[in-house]
């Protein structure tokens, strides 16, 4: 039975399995997982992850990922962590992470880096006001992805 929140490895895992036929790097997953995490807050204001986002110097981090996979540095991640968790999430959780994998599976690590610490998005606020290592308030990002989602459903509409 899936739990409302879960580990980011978790997560983290199941986008590795996601991504298996592509090299996928730790900026890779972490802000893939920060993704799957803003878009389900952003959907239901509920969170993904039960692990705080902080203020990273590439943008937002979720700081057990950053320890798991920092050993393979800027390269791909290789190793036994591909596991398929598709029993271990809920019908919701699953969509928003193939979702997410959707969206965002072409994009270079560096283009993800550079969409999560933009001007105007949580990491940007909390960093300028507070600095790095600070805790991003999740009604911070909650407020993010939901004005994301009003703008492409407005945009729709056109």
């Amino acid at each position: 039975m899936a739990k409302e929140r879960v580990s980011a490895n978790t997560i983290a895992e199941h986008i590795l399995w996601l991504r298996r036929d592509s090299e996928t790097t730790p900026l890779h997953i972490v802000k893939l997982v920060y993704l799957c995490h803003g878009w389900m807050l952003g959907l239901r204001g509920k969170p993904l992850v039960d692990e705080p986002v902080v203020t990273g110097r590439y943008g937002p981090v979720i700081q057990s990922l950053y320890d798991r996979y920092r050993i393979f540095g800027d390269g791909p991640i290789i190793g036994p962590e591909v596991i398929d968790h598709t029993a271990d999430l809920n019908p919701l959780q699953l969509s928003v992470v193939n979702f997410v994998h959707a969206v965002y599976e072409e994009f270079p690590d560096t283009e993800l880096s550079e969409l999560t610490h933009e001007p105007g998005t949580p990491w940007s606020d909390i960093y300028r006001s507070r600095g790095l290592d600070v805790e991003i308030p999740q009604e911070l990002i909650e407020d993010h992805y939901r004005q994301m989602i009003t703008e492409i459903r407005q945009a729709d509409d056109v």
